[in-house]
């Protein structure tokens, strides 16, 4: 199923790229030629995650909804974001509703 992200395993946590277009996350990063919007961490823990590393923004609401289904696969309903700005760490919280 195309998606504009891609969740990539490493240690324990997760490598996040979220892309302007869809493709398939299940393509090789060797092979990747999509463009990054945004690249971070994701830490899963029981039903929360935590963002964070950040870099770049993810404002479209295509990539929001791969997010959302994505972490609903792996029982996520509570994501933490932590965002660095202009030498500031700013937390967010993000709730994922079951149905949407």
């Amino acid at each position: 199923m195309p998606s504009k992200i891609r969740l990539d395993p490493l240690s324990g946590v997760f490598d996040l790229r979220v892309y302007a277009e869809q493709g398939d996350p299940n393509t090789s990063l060797e092979y990747e030629m999509r463009d990054h919007v945004l690249v971070g961490r994701v830490v899963i823990s029981g039903y929360s995650a935590t963002v964070t590393a950040v870099n770049g923004d993810m404002k479209d609401l295509v990539a929001w909804a791969d997010f959302d289904a994505e972490m609903l696969r792996r029982g996520v309903t509570e994501v933490h974001w932590e965002r660095h700005k202009n030498g500031k760490v700013l937390m967010k919280k993000r709730r994922i509703k079951l149905c949407q």
